[in-house]
């Protein structure tokens, strides 16, 4: 079934209503006033600090980095980080309470830059640093005021760098393992104040690790056992006052780790074995109201959606489906927007297809909403967007086709 994001909107509301404000669209800025089809091609916004940014190409500097506050005089170009009419492709690295830290190619590659939204104060912080890409490679650590993020200088490889901001304030917080190969630092997470990652160090494989920001302050957290693919600890998430993380502790299983961020707090919680050949027994995870939601492969009986408090008890399976890849097959994953103390998510439970479901964290609450196209067919397209008290996804009721819901 194909499904066409052009095609009419439509909602369902979830706990009340929120009224829509009338807003009477009009030109901000004629950003390339050359008169041609394609126009300055705006695009990429991204909003903070009271403000959105965008790239746009005017006849001067090619596609930079542009902010506006929706006003004439308030709209204008922020960068030339990629001298003549070429690209700096921009991309967002995190915001602060009065910075926007951004990536942005320029003659030297691709650099770190930071702006407080006026051109005096944006200005490149790194040269010839290489990033990665995903989501789980830079974290800013509000209570430090500290931008952490993974980088390859091409002499340290791959470790861990902090910015706070300015070019002083941005260097190598250690080499854990000397040489070109690095320790490969990923899956950072802000928690109790400090930034926790994945880090292999050489000697002790991949592991948990912990860094206030200084050389001497950064430590290992503790030595996950080692497994057949090597992984160490991933799918770092935060809930409430407990990190959580995926790692072996066999060559044939996985676990549920919970850290309080020492070494003797950190231990295992939920065994699960793991499908031969496979790593996937925990798909993915999402946190609602200091809680984590996950999806499971519970001894490769299926796929459910699970929860946890932390605490063994209030580690549970909230699903039994029929069809025993009711998230993966579909590329159904849980959503990072929640409504409330609820969870909207999409799953193929067999009988109803790929429909939108809703859970409170017990297996009691853990319902279908709507079975919008009734029967076995899938009423449900993956990618749900929360508006408020709105709920907004795309799907089809086999009468009026692929619509916004």
């Amino acid at each position: 079934m194909r499904f066409h994001p052009w095609l009419p909107l439509t909602l369902i509301l979830i706990g009340g209503a929120s009224p829509l404000l009338a807003v009477t669209p009009h030109l901000v800025k004629d950003i390339n006033p050359i008169p041609q089809e394609e126009g300055s091609e705006p695009s990429g916004f991204v909003t903070g600090l009271g403000l959105a940014f965008f790239s746009a190409s005017d006849r001067e500097a090619g596609t930079e980095l542009w902010r506006t506050d929706g006003t004439l005089t308030g709209t204008f170009r922020l960068t030339d980080a990629c001298p003549g009419e070429c690209s700096s492709r921009f991309r967002l690295m995190a915001f602060s309470d009065q910075s926007y830290f951004f990536l942005a190619f320029g003659s030297s590659g691709e650099d770190l830059w930071v702006t407080d939204g006026t051109p005096a104060g944006t200005f490149r912080l790194t040269s010839s640093l290489r990033f990665l890409d995903g989501g789980g490679w830079r974290v800013w650590v509000a209570s430090q005021r500290i931008l952490y993020f993974a980088a390859d200088d091409g002499i340290h490889g791959r470790e861990l760098w902090r910015s706070d901001g300015t070019p002083g304030g941005t260097f190598l917080v250690a080499d854990l393992r000397p040489g070109s190969e690095g320790s490969s630092v990923d899956e950072l997470r802000s928690f109790n104040g400090r930034v926790f990652f994945r880090a292999n160090d050489g000697q002790q494989g991949p592991a948990l690790w912990t860094s206030d920001g200084t050389p001497q302050g950064t430590r290992l957290v503790r030595r996950v056992p080692d497994s057949f693919f090597g992984v160490g600890p991933r799918l770092l998430r935060v809930a409430g006052r407990t990190l959580y993380f995926v790692g072996p502790i066999t060559r044939s299983g996985t676990q549920l780790w919970r850290s309080d961020g020492t070494t003797r707090g950190t231990v295992p919680l939920l065994n699960l074995k793991v499908r031969p050949g496979s790593i996937d027994t925990y798909l993915d995870f999402t946190v609602v109201n200091d809680r984590l939601f996950f999806v499971a492969d519970a001894k490769g009986q299926g796929q459910e959606l699970w929860v946890t408090d932390g605490t063994g008890k209030g580690t549970r399976q909230l699903t039994s489906y029929a069809r025993t890849e009711a998230f993966l097959d579909s590329a159904l994953f849980l959503p990072r927007q929640t409504l409330g103390k609820r969870m909207v998510f999409v799953a193929d439970d067999g009988p109803h297809g790929v429909e939108p479901w809703v859970t409170d964290g017990t297996a009691r609450g853990t319902v279908l909403l709507r079975d919008v196209c009734p029967g076995a067919c899938s009423g449900a397209i993956p990618g749900l967007v929360v508006a408020g008290n709105l709920l907004y996804f795309r799907g089809t009721d086999s009468v009026h086709g692929s619509e916004r819901r």
